[in-house]
Protein backbone atom coordinates (compact mmCIF):
# COMPACT_ATOMS: atom_id res chain seq x y z
CA UNK A 1 0.00 0.00 0.00
CA UNK A 2 1.53 3.44 -1.39
CA UNK A 3 2.66 5.33 1.92
CA UNK A 4 0.90 8.50 0.72
CA UNK A 5 -2.61 6.84 1.09
CA UNK A 6 -3.60 6.90 4.61
CA UNK A 7 -7.23 6.70 4.36
CA UNK A 8 -6.48 3.04 5.70
CA UNK A 9 -5.26 4.40 8.95
CA UNK A 10 -8.45 6.20 10.00
CA UNK A 11 -9.70 2.94 11.78
CA UNK A 12 -7.21 2.81 14.85
CA UNK A 13 -5.54 -0.34 15.68
CA UNK A 14 -7.33 -0.92 18.79
CA UNK A 15 -10.62 -1.02 16.71
CA UNK A 16 -8.87 -3.35 13.86
CA UNK A 17 -8.40 -5.98 16.40
CA UNK A 18 -12.51 -5.26 18.85
CA UNK A 19 -14.06 -5.66 15.36
CA UNK A 20 -11.40 -9.23 14.94
CA UNK A 21 -10.58 -10.92 17.94
CA UNK A 22 -12.49 -8.54 20.65
CA UNK A 23 -12.37 -11.27 23.00
CA UNK A 24 -8.43 -11.40 23.63
CA UNK A 25 -6.97 -9.48 25.98
CA UNK A 26 -5.68 -5.94 25.81
CA UNK A 27 -4.69 -4.34 29.22
CA UNK A 28 -4.52 -6.10 32.57
CA UNK A 29 -3.56 -3.43 35.53
CA UNK A 30 -1.19 -6.09 38.06
CA UNK A 31 -1.93 -3.49 40.74
CA UNK A 32 -5.82 -3.54 40.43
CA UNK A 33 -6.55 -6.59 38.74
CA UNK A 34 -8.98 -4.83 36.04
CA UNK A 35 -8.77 -6.81 32.66
CA UNK A 36 -9.57 -5.54 29.31
CA UNK A 37 -10.80 -7.34 26.36
CA UNK A 38 -9.75 -5.59 23.06
CA UNK A 39 -13.68 -5.34 22.74
CA UNK A 40 -13.73 -3.55 26.04
CA UNK A 41 -10.99 -1.11 25.53
CA UNK A 42 -12.75 -0.33 22.13
CA UNK A 43 -15.82 0.71 23.85
CA UNK A 44 -13.87 2.89 26.18
CA UNK A 45 -11.84 4.41 23.35
CA UNK A 46 -15.15 5.38 21.98
CA UNK A 47 -16.60 6.45 25.36
CA UNK A 48 -13.62 8.31 26.05
CA UNK A 49 -14.20 10.09 22.64
CA UNK A 50 -17.39 11.12 23.05
CA UNK A 51 -16.72 12.32 26.77
CA UNK A 52 -13.82 14.03 25.80
CA UNK A 53 -15.16 16.25 23.24
CA UNK A 54 -18.18 17.12 25.46
CA UNK A 55 -16.08 18.69 28.25
CA UNK A 56 -16.69 22.45 28.91
CA UNK A 57 -14.34 24.09 26.43
CA UNK A 58 -12.92 21.16 24.93
CA UNK A 59 -12.82 20.97 20.87
CA UNK A 60 -11.20 19.44 18.11
CA UNK A 61 -7.24 20.16 17.73
CA UNK A 62 -7.60 21.02 21.56
CA UNK A 63 -4.51 19.28 23.47
CA UNK A 64 -5.43 17.01 26.32
CA UNK A 65 -2.55 16.47 29.34
CA UNK A 66 -1.97 13.48 31.50
CA UNK A 67 0.01 13.18 34.67
CA UNK A 68 -0.38 10.03 36.23
CA UNK A 69 1.60 6.07 36.32
CA UNK A 70 0.50 3.55 33.95
CA UNK A 71 -2.58 2.60 34.13
CA UNK A 72 -5.75 0.88 31.79
CA UNK A 73 -6.49 5.45 31.33
CA UNK A 74 -3.08 5.58 29.37
CA UNK A 75 -4.47 3.81 26.12
CA UNK A 76 -7.66 4.62 27.29
CA UNK A 77 -7.21 8.60 26.79
CA UNK A 78 -4.25 7.94 24.15
CA UNK A 79 -6.42 6.68 21.37
CA UNK A 80 -9.61 8.45 22.36
CA UNK A 81 -7.86 11.59 21.69
CA UNK A 82 -6.77 10.03 18.18
CA UNK A 83 -10.63 9.60 17.54
CA UNK A 84 -11.73 13.03 18.33
CA UNK A 85 -9.35 14.93 16.87
CA UNK A 86 -7.44 16.24 20.44
CA UNK A 87 -3.80 16.06 20.50
CA UNK A 88 -2.36 14.03 23.34
CA UNK A 89 0.49 15.45 26.08
CA UNK A 90 1.59 12.98 28.25
CA UNK A 91 3.80 14.02 31.16
CA UNK A 92 6.58 12.79 33.07
CA UNK A 93 5.55 12.56 36.51
CA UNK A 94 9.55 12.43 37.52
CA UNK A 95 9.35 16.41 36.52
CA UNK A 96 8.77 18.96 39.41
CA UNK A 97 5.86 21.22 38.95
CA UNK A 98 7.76 24.33 37.56
CA UNK A 99 9.41 21.92 34.98
CA UNK A 100 6.00 20.84 34.04
CA UNK A 101 4.51 24.37 33.82
CA UNK A 102 6.99 24.84 30.38
CA UNK A 103 5.37 22.22 28.78
CA UNK A 104 2.18 23.37 29.93
CA UNK A 105 3.05 27.09 28.55
CA UNK A 106 4.05 25.97 25.71
CA UNK A 107 1.47 23.13 24.46
CA UNK A 108 -1.27 24.86 25.63
CA UNK A 109 -4.13 21.94 26.97
CA UNK A 110 -7.00 22.50 28.12
CA UNK A 111 -7.70 19.77 30.46
CA UNK A 112 -5.12 18.68 32.85
CA UNK A 113 -5.68 15.12 33.76
CA UNK A 114 -4.21 13.99 37.20
CA UNK A 115 -4.06 10.77 39.49
CA UNK A 116 -4.41 11.99 43.24
CA UNK A 117 -0.78 11.69 43.83
CA UNK A 118 -0.02 14.38 41.49
CA UNK A 119 -2.24 17.41 42.15
CA UNK A 120 0.04 19.48 43.66
CA UNK A 121 2.44 18.91 40.46
CA UNK A 122 -0.38 19.41 38.47
CA UNK A 123 -1.69 22.16 40.42
CA UNK A 124 1.39 24.24 39.74
CA UNK A 125 2.00 22.85 36.11
CA UNK A 126 -1.54 24.40 34.62
CA UNK A 127 -0.41 27.73 35.92
CA UNK A 128 1.26 27.93 32.93
CA UNK A 129 -1.44 28.51 30.81
CA UNK A 130 -4.58 30.55 31.73
CA UNK A 131 -6.85 28.53 29.94
CA UNK A 132 -6.09 24.98 31.24
CA UNK A 133 -7.46 23.23 34.27
CA UNK A 134 -6.47 20.27 36.37
CA UNK A 135 -8.49 17.37 36.62
CA UNK A 136 -8.24 14.60 38.96
CA UNK A 137 -8.71 10.66 37.80
CA UNK A 138 -8.20 9.26 40.84
CA UNK A 139 -5.92 7.65 43.10
CA UNK A 140 -5.64 4.76 40.18
CA UNK A 141 -7.82 6.33 37.08
CA UNK A 142 -11.04 4.86 38.58
CA UNK A 143 -12.50 8.66 38.67
CA UNK A 144 -12.03 8.61 34.66
CA UNK A 145 -13.66 4.80 34.86
CA UNK A 146 -16.62 5.64 36.73
CA UNK A 147 -17.11 8.71 34.46
CA UNK A 148 -16.49 6.78 31.52
CA UNK A 149 -18.94 4.20 32.85
CA UNK A 150 -21.97 6.58 33.82
CA UNK A 151 -21.61 8.30 30.59
CA UNK A 152 -22.17 5.19 28.58
CA UNK A 153 -21.96 3.72 25.13
CA UNK A 154 -20.46 6.01 22.50
CA UNK A 155 -23.64 7.12 20.00
CA UNK A 156 -21.34 5.96 17.44
CA UNK A 157 -18.12 4.72 16.13
CA UNK A 158 -15.59 7.18 16.25
CA UNK A 159 -12.99 7.22 13.38
CA UNK A 160 -9.54 9.24 13.09
CA UNK A 161 -10.23 12.06 10.61
CA UNK A 162 -6.57 12.88 9.29
CA UNK A 163 -4.25 10.56 10.32
CA UNK A 164 -1.09 12.75 9.62
CA UNK A 165 -2.56 15.69 12.00
CA UNK A 166 -0.51 15.83 15.44
CA UNK A 167 -1.74 13.32 17.71
CA UNK A 168 0.88 13.17 20.12
CA UNK A 169 3.26 15.42 21.55
CA UNK A 170 6.25 14.33 23.22
CA UNK A 171 8.55 16.30 24.78
CA UNK A 172 12.27 15.88 24.57
CA UNK A 173 14.27 15.47 27.77
CA UNK A 174 16.04 18.89 27.60
CA UNK A 175 19.14 17.80 28.38
CA UNK A 176 20.23 20.40 25.06
CA UNK A 177 17.90 23.35 26.76
CA UNK A 178 14.43 24.18 26.66
CA UNK A 179 12.45 20.58 26.00
CA UNK A 180 11.20 20.66 22.56
CA UNK A 181 7.82 19.14 21.31
CA UNK A 182 8.13 16.29 19.30
CA UNK A 183 4.82 16.11 17.15
CA UNK A 184 4.00 12.47 16.24
CA UNK A 185 1.19 11.56 14.06
CA UNK A 186 -1.36 8.20 13.48
CA UNK A 187 0.81 7.51 10.34
CA UNK A 188 4.19 8.30 11.78
CA UNK A 189 3.42 6.14 15.25
CA UNK A 190 2.32 3.22 13.03
CA UNK A 191 5.32 3.07 11.06
CA UNK A 192 7.17 3.34 13.84
CA UNK A 193 5.57 -0.07 15.66
CA UNK A 194 5.84 -1.69 12.08
CA UNK A 195 9.58 -1.21 12.48
CA UNK A 196 9.28 -2.55 15.91
CA UNK A 197 7.42 -5.43 15.19
CA UNK A 198 9.45 -6.85 12.72
CA UNK A 199 12.93 -6.82 14.48
CA UNK A 200 11.64 -8.29 17.26
CA UNK A 201 9.51 -10.46 16.12
CA UNK A 202 6.13 -9.65 17.52
CA UNK A 203 2.66 -10.96 16.58
CA UNK A 204 -0.55 -11.36 18.63
CA UNK A 205 0.66 -14.48 20.08
CA UNK A 206 3.10 -12.53 22.05
CA UNK A 207 2.94 -10.80 25.64
CA UNK A 208 4.72 -7.70 26.40
CA UNK A 209 5.18 -7.08 30.61
CA UNK A 210 4.83 -2.93 30.48
CA UNK A 211 6.77 -1.53 33.77
CA UNK A 212 8.88 1.72 32.00
CA UNK A 213 6.67 4.75 32.20
CA UNK A 214 4.44 5.45 29.28
CA UNK A 215 5.42 8.89 29.02
CA UNK A 216 7.96 8.48 26.54
CA UNK A 217 8.36 6.89 23.02
CA UNK A 218 9.84 4.01 24.00
CA UNK A 219 6.84 3.27 26.60
CA UNK A 220 4.31 4.51 24.59
CA UNK A 221 4.88 3.33 20.74
CA UNK A 222 7.76 1.06 20.90
CA UNK A 223 5.88 -1.15 23.86
CA UNK A 224 2.34 -0.26 23.91
CA UNK A 225 1.55 0.94 20.51
CA UNK A 226 3.07 -2.01 18.90
CA UNK A 227 1.34 -4.11 21.03
CA UNK A 228 -1.87 -2.77 20.26
CA UNK A 229 -1.02 -2.92 16.55
CA UNK A 230 -0.56 -6.73 16.57
CA UNK A 231 -3.21 -7.55 18.93
CA UNK A 232 -1.02 -8.71 21.69
CA UNK A 233 -1.50 -9.15 25.42
CA UNK A 234 -0.07 -6.04 27.91
CA UNK A 235 0.74 -6.78 31.85
CA UNK A 236 0.86 -3.27 32.99
CA UNK A 237 2.36 -2.42 36.56
CA UNK A 238 2.43 1.20 37.68
CA UNK A 239 5.73 1.28 39.15
CA UNK A 240 9.36 -1.30 38.67
CA UNK A 241 9.93 -3.02 41.47
CA UNK A 242 12.62 -5.92 40.71
CA UNK A 243 11.42 -8.80 42.77
CA UNK A 244 8.02 -8.46 40.88
CA UNK A 245 9.22 -8.24 37.63
CA UNK A 246 11.01 -11.54 37.97
CA UNK A 247 8.31 -12.99 39.27
CA UNK A 248 6.05 -11.76 36.41
CA UNK A 249 8.68 -13.07 33.70
CA UNK A 250 8.63 -16.09 35.14
CA UNK A 251 4.49 -17.05 35.93
CA UNK A 252 3.33 -19.25 32.48
CA UNK A 253 -0.15 -18.10 32.90
CA UNK A 254 1.32 -14.59 32.29
CA UNK A 255 3.56 -15.84 29.37
CA UNK A 256 4.90 -12.88 28.80
CA UNK A 257 7.15 -12.90 25.64
CA UNK A 258 8.61 -9.09 25.53
CA UNK A 259 9.86 -6.25 27.84
CA UNK A 260 11.45 -3.18 26.61
CA UNK A 261 14.09 -2.13 29.22
CA UNK A 262 16.78 -0.15 29.49
CA UNK A 263 20.76 -1.06 30.87
CA UNK A 264 20.17 -0.07 34.14
CA UNK A 265 16.93 -1.89 34.99
CA UNK A 266 18.92 -5.40 33.50
CA UNK A 267 21.58 -4.92 36.10
CA UNK A 268 19.21 -4.38 38.95
CA UNK A 269 17.20 -7.59 37.85
CA UNK A 270 20.63 -9.47 37.89
CA UNK A 271 21.68 -8.25 41.17
CA UNK A 272 17.96 -9.96 42.80
CA UNK A 273 18.83 -12.92 45.00
CA UNK A 274 15.52 -14.30 42.79
CA UNK A 275 17.37 -13.92 39.37
CA UNK A 276 19.09 -17.25 39.47
CA UNK A 277 15.51 -18.81 39.76
CA UNK A 278 13.84 -17.10 37.63
CA UNK A 279 12.36 -18.97 34.54
CA UNK A 280 12.97 -17.31 31.29
CA UNK A 281 12.10 -20.19 29.24
CA UNK A 282 9.08 -18.12 27.19
CA UNK A 283 11.42 -15.10 26.52
CA UNK A 284 11.46 -14.33 23.04
CA UNK A 285 13.62 -11.08 23.64
CA UNK A 286 14.40 -7.73 25.97
CA UNK A 287 14.26 -4.71 24.17
CA UNK A 288 17.04 -2.66 25.42
CA UNK A 289 17.39 1.33 24.59
CA UNK A 290 18.56 4.65 25.79
CA UNK A 291 21.72 4.07 26.90
CA UNK A 292 24.86 2.35 26.24
CA UNK A 293 24.48 -1.38 26.31
CA UNK A 294 27.71 -3.13 27.94
CA UNK A 295 28.77 -5.92 25.61
CA UNK A 296 29.45 -7.95 28.73
CA UNK A 297 26.27 -7.79 29.86
CA UNK A 298 24.37 -9.31 26.45
CA UNK A 299 26.57 -11.92 26.51
CA UNK A 300 25.48 -12.81 29.92
CA UNK A 301 22.21 -12.65 29.20
CA UNK A 302 22.24 -14.95 25.91
CA UNK A 303 24.04 -17.26 28.49
CA UNK A 304 20.93 -16.86 30.84
CA UNK A 305 18.70 -17.88 27.69
CA UNK A 306 17.33 -14.03 27.17
CA UNK A 307 18.17 -12.57 23.94
CA UNK A 308 18.82 -8.66 25.08
CA UNK A 309 18.83 -6.59 21.84
CA UNK A 310 19.80 -3.29 21.36
CA UNK A 311 19.05 -0.32 19.16
CA UNK A 312 18.57 3.55 18.05
CA UNK A 313 15.77 5.05 18.58
CA UNK A 314 14.78 8.73 19.26
CA UNK A 315 11.80 11.08 20.60
CA UNK A 316 11.76 12.34 17.03
CA UNK A 317 11.47 9.29 14.82
CA UNK A 318 10.54 6.17 17.19
CA UNK A 319 12.60 3.01 16.29
CA UNK A 320 15.15 3.74 13.56
CA UNK A 321 17.92 0.21 13.88
CA UNK A 322 18.08 -2.45 15.78
CA UNK A 323 19.84 -5.92 16.05
CA UNK A 324 18.45 -9.17 14.95
CA UNK A 325 17.26 -11.83 16.94
CA UNK A 326 21.02 -13.40 16.74
CA UNK A 327 22.97 -14.38 19.50
CA UNK A 328 25.96 -14.95 17.37
CA UNK A 329 25.35 -11.84 15.04
CA UNK A 330 25.28 -10.36 18.56
CA UNK A 331 28.34 -11.61 19.62
CA UNK A 332 30.44 -10.74 16.29
CA UNK A 333 29.01 -7.42 16.83
CA UNK A 334 29.77 -6.01 20.16
CA UNK A 335 27.93 -2.83 20.39
CA UNK A 336 26.17 -2.53 17.58
CA UNK A 337 23.12 -1.18 17.53
CA UNK A 338 22.00 -2.79 14.38
CA UNK A 339 20.45 -2.46 10.79
CA UNK A 340 18.16 0.48 9.46
CA UNK A 341 14.47 -0.90 9.76
CA UNK A 342 12.45 -1.73 7.31
CA UNK A 343 11.05 1.59 6.49
CA UNK A 344 13.99 3.76 7.83
CA UNK A 345 17.52 5.40 6.01
CA UNK A 346 20.57 6.31 7.49
CA UNK A 347 23.31 7.98 6.91
CA UNK A 348 26.62 9.65 8.33
CA UNK A 349 27.38 12.83 7.56
CA UNK A 350 30.71 14.47 8.22
CA UNK A 351 31.48 18.34 9.30
CA UNK A 352 32.36 19.00 5.84
CA UNK A 353 28.21 17.85 4.60
CA UNK A 354 29.56 14.46 2.62
CA UNK A 355 28.64 11.04 3.59
CA UNK A 356 31.38 9.01 5.47
CA UNK A 357 33.22 5.74 4.67
CA UNK A 358 32.24 3.10 6.67
CA UNK A 359 33.98 3.10 10.17
CA UNK A 360 34.35 7.09 9.82
CA UNK A 361 32.60 9.19 12.76
CA UNK A 362 30.11 11.61 11.72
CA UNK A 363 26.47 12.89 12.15
CA UNK A 364 23.70 10.19 12.28
CA UNK A 365 21.21 11.26 9.84
CA UNK A 366 17.90 9.11 9.63
CA UNK A 367 14.98 9.56 7.18
CA UNK A 368 11.47 7.62 7.06
CA UNK A 369 7.99 7.53 7.10
CA UNK A 370 8.02 7.80 11.34
CA UNK A 371 10.45 10.70 11.65
CA UNK A 372 8.69 13.66 13.37
CA UNK A 373 6.77 16.21 10.92
CA UNK A 374 8.79 18.69 13.19
CA UNK A 375 8.65 20.18 16.81
CA UNK A 376 5.05 22.20 18.39
CA UNK A 377 5.57 26.05 17.67
CA UNK A 378 9.07 25.97 17.02
CA UNK A 379 9.95 27.01 13.56
CA UNK A 380 13.63 27.69 14.41
CA UNK A 381 14.14 24.14 16.06
CA UNK A 382 12.66 22.67 12.81
CA UNK A 383 15.32 25.06 10.65
CA UNK A 384 17.92 23.58 12.78
CA UNK A 385 16.87 19.81 12.83
CA UNK A 386 16.29 19.08 8.62
CA UNK A 387 17.79 19.03 5.71
CA UNK A 388 15.20 18.00 3.10
CA UNK A 389 13.65 15.63 4.57
CA UNK A 390 16.69 13.79 6.48
CA UNK A 391 16.80 14.35 10.58
CA UNK A 392 19.59 15.59 11.65
CA UNK A 393 19.95 13.73 15.26
CA UNK A 394 22.97 15.51 16.93
CA UNK A 395 24.05 11.92 17.72
CA UNK A 396 27.41 10.98 16.52
CA UNK A 397 28.13 7.60 15.34
CA UNK A 398 29.26 5.20 12.29
CA UNK A 399 28.84 2.18 9.88
CA UNK A 400 30.71 -0.72 9.72
CA UNK A 401 31.21 -2.10 5.99
CA UNK A 402 27.82 -4.53 6.54
CA UNK A 403 25.66 -1.26 7.30
CA UNK A 404 25.50 -2.38 10.81
CA UNK A 405 25.46 1.22 13.54
CA UNK A 406 27.97 1.76 16.18
CA UNK A 407 27.00 4.81 18.42
CA UNK A 408 29.82 6.72 19.90
CA UNK A 409 28.00 9.68 21.79
CA UNK A 410 25.69 12.85 21.15
CA UNK A 411 28.56 14.90 19.49
CA UNK A 412 28.12 17.80 22.16
CA UNK A 413 29.04 15.41 24.63
CA UNK A 414 32.55 14.88 22.85
CA UNK A 415 35.52 16.77 24.39
CA UNK A 416 38.90 17.07 22.73
CA UNK A 417 42.08 15.68 24.88
CA UNK A 418 45.05 16.09 23.20
CA UNK A 419 43.66 16.84 20.07
CA UNK A 420 42.01 13.73 20.20
CA UNK A 421 38.13 13.21 20.33
CA UNK A 422 36.66 11.44 23.23
CA UNK A 423 33.40 10.14 23.05
CA UNK A 424 31.91 9.82 26.84
CA UNK A 425 29.52 6.43 25.71
CA UNK A 426 31.99 4.78 24.24
CA UNK A 427 34.57 5.21 26.93
CA UNK A 428 31.57 4.98 30.04
CA UNK A 429 30.43 1.28 27.83
CA UNK A 430 33.95 0.11 28.23
CA UNK A 431 34.22 0.74 31.57
CA UNK A 432 30.51 -0.72 32.35
CA UNK A 433 32.59 -4.07 32.23
CA UNK A 434 34.97 -3.50 35.06
CA UNK A 435 33.89 -5.77 37.87
CA UNK A 436 32.33 -3.58 40.57
CA UNK A 437 31.16 -0.93 38.73
CA UNK A 438 27.61 -0.68 38.90
CA UNK A 439 26.79 2.87 36.97
CA UNK A 440 29.19 5.46 35.49
CA UNK A 441 29.37 8.75 33.42
CA UNK A 442 31.73 10.52 32.02
CA UNK A 443 32.18 14.15 31.01
CA UNK A 444 35.04 16.71 29.48
CA UNK A 445 36.22 18.89 32.50
CA UNK A 446 39.19 21.85 32.11
CA UNK A 447 42.86 20.96 32.30
CA UNK A 448 46.10 23.08 31.88
CA UNK A 449 47.70 20.82 29.26
CA UNK A 450 45.56 18.75 27.25
CA UNK A 451 42.41 21.31 27.08
CA UNK A 452 40.28 18.79 28.58
CA UNK A 453 40.20 15.45 30.25
CA UNK A 454 37.64 12.96 31.32
CA UNK A 455 36.00 12.99 34.76
CA UNK A 456 34.24 9.74 35.98
CA UNK A 457 31.52 9.84 38.13
CA UNK A 458 31.22 6.40 39.51
CA UNK A 459 28.33 4.23 41.18
CA UNK A 460 30.55 1.64 42.75
CA UNK A 461 29.64 -1.90 44.47
CA UNK A 462 31.24 -3.28 47.78
CA UNK A 463 35.45 -3.88 47.47
CA UNK A 464 35.44 -1.37 44.37
CA UNK A 465 38.69 0.93 44.51
CA UNK A 466 39.94 3.59 42.74
CA UNK A 467 43.37 1.23 42.08
CA UNK A 468 41.18 -1.19 40.27
CA UNK A 469 39.26 1.02 38.48
CA UNK A 470 42.20 2.46 36.89
CA UNK A 471 44.26 -0.49 36.30
CA UNK A 472 41.04 -1.67 34.42
CA UNK A 473 41.05 1.48 32.42
CA UNK A 474 44.89 1.41 31.70
CA UNK A 475 44.26 -2.29 29.93
CA UNK A 476 41.41 -1.20 27.97
CA UNK A 477 41.32 2.09 27.04
CA UNK A 478 44.10 4.60 24.92
CA UNK A 479 45.74 6.98 27.52
CA UNK A 480 43.75 9.66 26.31
CA UNK A 481 40.12 8.09 26.83
CA UNK A 482 41.46 7.28 30.52
CA UNK A 483 39.52 8.94 32.83
CA UNK A 484 41.70 11.47 35.35
CA UNK A 485 39.54 12.40 37.75
CA UNK A 486 37.15 9.50 39.71
CA UNK A 487 33.96 10.82 41.64
CA UNK A 488 32.71 8.23 43.27
CA UNK A 489 28.77 9.30 43.71
CA UNK A 490 25.42 7.07 45.49
CA UNK A 491 23.59 7.71 41.91
CA UNK A 492 23.88 9.36 38.93
CA UNK A 493 20.56 11.37 37.43
CA UNK A 494 19.02 10.29 34.69
CA UNK A 495 16.13 10.87 31.88
CA UNK A 496 13.11 8.50 31.89
CA UNK A 497 14.72 7.25 28.60
CA UNK A 498 18.10 5.93 30.59
CA UNK A 499 20.03 9.07 29.32
CA UNK A 500 22.53 10.56 31.66
CA UNK A 501 21.44 14.51 32.70
CA UNK A 502 25.61 15.56 31.85
CA UNK A 503 24.70 19.21 32.44
CA UNK A 504 23.78 18.02 35.93
CA UNK A 505 27.06 16.46 36.36
CA UNK A 506 28.82 19.57 34.71
CA UNK A 507 27.26 21.80 37.61
CA UNK A 508 28.29 19.83 40.39
CA UNK A 509 31.51 19.59 38.41
CA UNK A 510 31.97 23.16 38.70
CA UNK A 511 31.04 23.67 42.40
CA UNK A 512 33.56 21.02 43.36
CA UNK A 513 36.39 22.74 41.62
CA UNK A 514 35.16 26.66 41.77
CA UNK A 515 38.39 27.73 40.70
CA UNK A 516 38.51 25.95 37.20
CA UNK A 517 37.81 28.15 34.12
CA UNK A 518 35.62 26.44 31.30
CA UNK A 519 37.60 24.70 28.85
Amino acid sequence: MPVENVDWLKKDVVARWADGAGGAMAVAEMFSGLRLTYSELDAQIDSCAEWLLAQDGVKAGDRIALLARNGAHYPVLFYACARAGLIFEPLNWRRTGGEMRVLVEDAEPVILYHEDEFAAQAATAAEGFAGCRAESIGAHGETLQAALKAHGKAKKRYEIEDPEAPWTLLYTSGTTGRPKGAIVTVRGAWFSSQNFTWINQLDRTCAMLCDVPLFHVGGLIALLHTSMLNGMRVWMTDRFDAGATLKYLSDPDMGITHMFTVPQIVQVLRDQPEYGEADFSRTIAWCSGGAPLAPSIQFDMWKDGVLLTNGFGMTEAGSVTGMPLDGQMMQDKPGSLGIPLASMSVRIVTPDGNDAGPGEVGEIWVRGPSVTPGYWNRPDANEASFDGDWFKTGDGGYLDDQGFLYLVDRLKDMFISGGENVYPAEVESIMLECEGIADIALIGVPHPKWTEVGAAYIVAREGLTEEKIRAFAKERLAGYKRPTHIVFVDSIERTPSGKIKKQVLRKDWAERNPEQEPA
